[in-house]
């Protein structure tokens, strides 16, 4: 942090970005990248629209392809900062004129990381952001610290006291959230998350991963891919974790009771069909779980409960019938 003053001149003359473009090696290049990339989100001088923006992401996406470990952690790091524009989430899974898409790429490296690997985070921060739209989020973070303001009130708020770049606005859409997430599904983003969920992640990781399954449980056209691709499972285990923080477990629980909503239960394997009774119950009792979610979970242990005494040993078991 106290050495970005002194690459101003740099900055400047368009070095980095020359070197971005034009640097002998893939390495080179990509630290020239991510260099841009944090003296522009710090500054916050970098707009979804913007030129650099776009170099930025068409040169992770070519770095991500890089068989050098360090380019691609560089990728990632870059890709993940901006993901938190709308915009850039279309770009990231869809790709545009000025840079090519790179879902499919960032998913093919989730595959072969290691859920702690310190790229880890990164790429489920990207995949949680890219299955959601920063309306809910922001709605989701109003939620979580119970405060008094509305999200709509915020905004109010920052338009009077010109806070608010006009530029800044959000045109992301639930729609589009959702096109993104079967865009995901489609590049094996559920096998990806699943792959980093089930290798020790990190507190911090597992609960972006679980935020990621819960949003790609609302569609109900995906439910079946999460079973079928592993993410069903690893919602559960997420959800089971001790070490894992409530916020987290909440979520995965979430998914896992969405999933279960709709699906017919005599369809499951033997295990998949109890393993889920714990992490609901242990959600239904919990103080902070939402209205929405504790009604969801008890209509997917209403499902359940169809399977007849095995799952209903299960639910006394777990002490469900004085929950």
């Amino acid at each position: 942090e106290n050495g970005r003053a002194s690459l101003a001149p740099l900055v400047q003359a368009g070095e980095l970005e020359r070197l971005m473009r034009e640097g002998r090696t893939t390495s080179a290049r990509s630290a020239a990248a991510s260099a841009v990339a944090k003296l522009g989100l710090a500054a916050k001088a970098l707009k979804a629209g913007s030129h650099e923006t776009g170099k930025l992401l068409d040169a992770a996406a070519q770095l991500l392809k890089d068989e050098d470990s360090a380019c691609k952690d560089r990728a990632i790091e870059v890709l993940a900062g901006l993901s938190g524009s709308s915009r850039a989430k279309e770009e990231i899974a869809h790709g545009s004129g000025r840079s090519a898409a790179s879902l499919c790429s960032i998913c093919d490296v989730a595959k072969q990381t290691k859920g702690s690997d310190p790229r880890a985070y990164g790429l489920a921060l990207i995949l949680a952001n890219l299955t959601v739209t920063n309306d809910e989020l922001r709605r989701r973070h109003f939620r979580e610290k119970e405060m008094d303001i509305s999200p709509e009130q915020y905004d109010e708020f920052m338009r009077i006291t010109k806070q608010k770049d006009p530029e800044d606005a959000d045109n992301d859409t639930p729609d589009l959230a959702k096109a993104r997430a079967r865009k995901l599904c489609i590049n094996d983003g559920v096998v990806a998350i699943a792959t980093l969920a089930s290798s020790n992640p990190s507190s911090e990781t597992a609960s972006k991963l679980a935020d990621a399954l819960c949003a790609l449980a609302t569609d109900e056209a995906m439910r079946g891919t999460l079973i079928q691709q592993g993410g069903f499972r690893s919602a559960v285990n997420l959800a089971n974790n001790d070490k894992n923080d409530d916020r987290c477990r909440l979520s995965a629980a979430h998914a896992a009771g969405k999933v279960l909503i709709t699906t017919d239960p005599r369809k499951l394997t033997d295990d998949q069909q109890l393993c889920a009774i714990r992490p609901l119950l242990w959600a239904c009792r919990h103080v902070k779980a939402t209205d929405l979610a504790v009604f969801e979970q008890l209509l997917a242990l209403t499902n359940l409960l169809s399977l007849g005494a095995t799952a209903r040993r299960r639910v006394a078991v777990e002490k469900g019938i004085h929950a």
